[in-house]
């Protein structure tokens, strides 16, 4: 504008614009939506979104990432923006910052050293204590599985988390035996598989235990309740023989209900063969979990499952709880869809500012005084280091009460893969 700086300009007409009820995309059909064809905002004059993403013709998935990084850069360049007040990563651990001798690598460990929890383990009387903080091996590279398990491990982490699904049971084992631990015996492993059913299970718990180079799991799960109807978590992969077909309203359905129970009663097998030592499940919803009690079966001793806040089922949580069953967190951060929207949340940057620790210890933290192990990530060391130091501070009631509710049910979008109540 004439008269005008560009700073000035910028300070004037820029501001955010975020949706929080649905996805961005325009439809293909035409149909109203919160763009149109041309990535206009409907109803706001001159308003355009900066994610090509949006379009129709593009992938499904969806990522502001792009926008918001333009916009961040843009922005600082032309409003030649002060250094912000939020204390860099090399700030907040700087007590970390050298990893070179014992001196450093003890101090480092005593800091993120995690405190553990007493888990069921159904039909053997010593209890099990599970770490309250994991590494999470599922949405890494397979370059970096090694590297970041080496890493976790040398940092005092000592709960790695993998899965059959994920295919990286040779890069977890490269990174524990280069981690420089002399002793391995405190590592807790936690794995998953699917449930195809008796045999299927048991040779999947072998090939983990070969896999992983051990002569036992830790934590053995069944990933999800089954598959959807498009076949997504099976890769294409026929159906097992313990997965019912039936018409319902002219389509073919499939009832998982069978393949789960004796999944189930296939994981307890092994456990009583000393070859599994915790049995569990991730992903299911309420009803699946009758299932296993109508069929007199106890209750999981670990449940885990998608958290954060904008995902969070609490009858689920509550049920869990109820039938003290150890509760495990993945996408703390919010995954895919609202990562970005929840680290750059105002209220949980001022968080972070006033506690004196990052956005995504936050919402780690916030999980954990919900009662509610986390599985962490790791795309850097710095992350590394940065996401199990969860136990010096407590978020208090008014900011925890806020993430409580940071989302209406209504508006609550999930992340990861199917919705599992779908599942039959």
């Amino acid at each position: 504008s004439v008269g005008l700086t560009l700073a000035q300009d910028v300070r004037q007409k820029a501001y955010l614009y975020q949706h929080l009820c649905c996805s961005a995309r325009a439809s293909a059909r035409g149909e109203p939506g919160v763009l149109d064809q041309d990535l206009s905002v409907r109803g706001v004059s001159g308003l355009f979104v900066a994610d090509a993403s949006a379009l129709p013709a593009l992938p499904s998935a969806h990522t502001s990432s792009g926008a918001l990084l333009v916009g961040e850069l843009a922005s600082e360049a032309a409003l030649a923006a002060p250094p912000r007040t939020l204390p860099s990563r090399a700030a907040r651990t700087s007590r970390s910052r050298v990893l070179n001798g014992d001196e450093a690598t003890k101090e480092i460990s005593a800091r993120i050293a995690t405190p553990v929890v007493t888990v069921r383990t159904l039909r053997q009387e010593k209890p099990f204590q599970m770490p309250l903080v994991a590494l999470g091996t599922g949405t890494m590279a397979k370059e970096k599985v090694a590297g970041a398990v080496s890493t976790f491990l040398h940092l005092g982490g000592r709960h790695l988390d993998t899965a059959a699904m994920y295919e990286n049971y040779a890069e977890v084992k490269e990174g524990i035996e280069t981690s420089g631990l002399k002793d391995l015996s405190d590592i807790v492993l936690t794995s998953k598989v699917m449930p195809l059913g008796r045999e299927h299970v048991k040779r999947a718990v072998q090939e983990a235990m070969d896999g992983l180079n051990t002569n036992g799991i830790d934590i053995m799960l069944l990933h999800w309740p089954g598959d959807n109807s498009d076949g997504k978590l099976l890769h294409g992969a026929p159906l097992p023989a313990c997965a019912d077909r039936f018409l319902k309203e002219g389509a073919v359905t499939v009832s998982w209900r069978r393949c789960r129970v004796e999944s189930y009663k296939a994981l307890l097998e092994e456990q009583s063969l000393g070859r599994v030592q915790v049995v569990g499940v991730s992903n299911f919803a309420l009803r699946h979990l009758v299932d296993l009690q109508q069929e007199g079966l106890d209750s999981p001793a670990v449940h885990q499952m998608e958290f954060h806040p904008a995902w969070h089922e609490e009858s689920l949580l509550e049920q869990s709880f109820a039938q003290l069953t150890a509760v495990q967190a993945y996408g703390c951060l919010g995954g895919a869809v609202s990562a970005g929207m929840l680290l750059r949340t105002e209220a949980i940057q001022k968080s972070a500012l006033r506690y004196q620790k990052s956005p995504a210890q936050i919402l780690l933290r916030w999980a954990l005084q919900r009662g509610v192990a986390v599985i962490t990530g790791g795309r850097s060391p710095e992350h590394i280091r940065e996401n199990p130091d969860l136990f010096g501070f407590t978020i208090e009631v008014e900011d925890r009460d806020w993430l409580n509710h940071w989302l209406p049910v209504a508006a609550q979008q999930k992340s990861y893969g199917p919705l599992p109540e779908a599942i039959l």
